[in-house]
């Protein structure tokens, strides 16, 4: 068993990753912001609770949602009567295309980074100007001495570069 500080502070790491997605599954299950934030709050006490549970190396966000997806079922199970609430075979439908959509992206994710690894230090930079300082093409052209026409044709071909070697990680991935 880990200590717990440790073990704070890797929840803490793994929950702000994924809070954000987690709040938003489970509004588009309830539509009420209100109760959203009341089932949000229970599932993120639940996951804290239950957190000796989560298996490190799996999904969080998976982990996550299967626990917000239970809480939404409590939650159902309180507002019966409301006439205004899905079925549940609909529920169900939600809760795996939103599950396979987060493993998608995480996957997306992994890939993205694997590839931008693989690129050039200058263009890392160029990338990190764009995006990461959220400056525009014009400001980066100035930061790095460089027309805008040749920042855009850069982050253009970055931006293929990227595109095709994401698309050949995911379809290398896909194969057994």
């Amino acid at each position: 068993m880990i200590d717990s500080d440790k073990r704070t502070d890797e929840f803490v790491r793994l929950f702000t990753g994924s809070a954000r997605w987690v709040f938003s599954y489970i509004l588009t299950l309830v539509h009420v912001k209100a109760d959203a934030e009341e089932i949000f709050q229970e599932t993120n006490a639940t996951l804290w609770q239950k957190f000796d549970e989560f298996v490190p190396g799996t999904s969080f966000r998976n982990w996550a949602a299967q626990v917000a997806h239970y809480k939404v079922l409590q939650y159902r199970q309180r507002q019966r009567r409301s006439p205004l609430l899905f079925d549940d075979t609909l529920l169900e439908a939600i809760h795996g295309t939103a599950t396979q959509m987060a493993n998608q992206l995480d996957d997306l994710h992994w890939a993205l980074e694997k590839c931008c690894d693989k690129l050039p230090d200058s263009d890392r930079e160029l990338l990190r100007y764009r995006y990461e300082s959220g400056a525009s093409t014009q400001n980066v052209a100035s930061l790095v001495g460089r027309s805008s026409r040749a920042v855009y044709r850069a982050l253009d071909r970055i931006h293929q570069s990227l595109y095709d070697c994401i698309r050949g990680e995911m379809s290398a991935e896909d194969k057994p």
